[in-house]
């Protein structure tokens, strides 16, 4: 038999999704996009481990589709051999996108959680979610680019 997700998926799976979708989509309409750039900004000024690339990546970030563009402080560029090991190259990128997460994401997290809860229907739906789709969540509001040759991390709000 050719199970689909379809079909393996029940009307509650459906119903949870949706009301995942919806709290996606009404975060960034409640925070509003200026507010979260600037609370981002924030978070990456007084992070520990990145920076902004420049002055004017830190000023100059699209509304449409927000992309963080920052460096590892303490970044310690990779040699020609270490660059040519596939292996190598991915467990380092690994380890920044793990750090990013840790310096940054995490902080950003908290802040939208505090922002639910002021909100009363995004408090709501949020509190009947599911702790995985909660996960799901929050390991899907983010893309993640990393350059180890030049120590440029894009970190892209996907709402």
């Amino acid at each position: 038999m050719n199970e689909t997700l379809d079909t393996i998926m029940t009307d509650e799976d459906r119903n949870d999704l949706a009301q995942l979708q919806f709290l996606r989509k009404n975060l960034l309409k409640n925070i509003g996009i200026k507010n979260f750039i600037d609370m981002m900004r924030n978070i990456i000024d007084n992070c520990e481990k990145f920076e902004f690339t420049s002055a004017t990546k830190r000023k100059f970030i699209n509304e449409i589709t927000p992309i963080f563009t920052i460096k590892l402080k303490d970044f310690k560029p990779l040699t020609a051999r270490q660059l040519n090991d596939k292996h190598y190259v991915d467990t380092e990128i690994n380890r920044i996108v793990a750090l990013v997460n840790d310096d940054i994401l995490k902080h950003t997290s908290e802040e939208i959680i505090k922002l639910i809860e002021n909100d009363e229907k995004l408090k709501e739906i949020y509190s009947n979610i599911n702790d995985d789709l909660k996960g799901l969540m929050w390991t899907t509001i983010y893309e993640i680019r990393v350059s180890v040759k030049d120590n440029i991390i894009n970190v892209r709000y996907c709402i």
